[in-house]
C-alpha cells in the first residue's frame, strides 16, 4: 500500500517525479559537473530556484504589510519618533545584556554575525589593549 504524503510549500508546485528528479539533480550537481545535468534538470532546477525567489520575495512583502500599517497608525496618531526611543533602546540593551551575560562564546558569535573575524579580531584586540592600561 502506498503512503499518501501531503505536500506543502515549494514541494506543492512540484510532481512527485519532479520532486525525484530535483534529488538527483542535486546529487548529480554535488558530485560531478554541471554540463552533466539534462535539459529536464536544468528546467527544474530553474523553475525551483524562480518559486524559491518569489516565495522569499512575497515573505518580505508580507513582513512589509505590519510595518506599513505601524507606520501609518503612527502617523495618524502624529507620533514623534522619539516617544519610541526609550522602547527601541531597553529592547536593544535587553539583547546585549542576554549576549554579555552569555560570555566570550556568545560575545564572539554576535561580533563575527555582525561585523565578521577582521573586525571581531581587531575588536578583542582593543578590548585588551583597554583592559591592560
Amino acid at each position: 500500500m502506498a503512503a499518501h504524503v501531503a505536500l506543502i510549500g515549494v514541494s506543492a508546485m512540484f510532481s512527485a517525479d519532479e520532486i525525484e528528479c530535483l534529488v538527483r539533480t542535486a546529487a548529480d550537481a554535488a558530485c560531478g559537473d554541471r554540463t552533466d545535468l539534462t535539459s529536464r534538470q536544468l528546467e527544474l532546477a530553474q523553475r525551483a530556484h524562480h518559486i524559491i525567489h518569489n516565495a522569499q520575495v512575497r515573505t518580505d512583502l508580507d513582513r512589509s504589510v505590519p510595518a506599513k500599517r505601524m507606520v501609518a497608525l503612527a502617523e495618524e496618531l502624529n507620533a514623534d519618533p522619539r516617544g519610541l526611543d526609550d522602547v527601541v533602546h531597553d529592547l536593544a540593551s535587553n539583547t546585549a545584556s542576554e549576549i554579555n551575560n552569555g560570555g566570550l562564546d556568545a560575545q564572539i558569535a554576535y561580533l563575527l554575525d555582525e561585523v565578521g573575524e577582521a573586525e571581531t579580531a581587531q575588536a578583542i584586540r582593543r578590548a585588551v589593549e583597554s583592559g591592560q592600561r
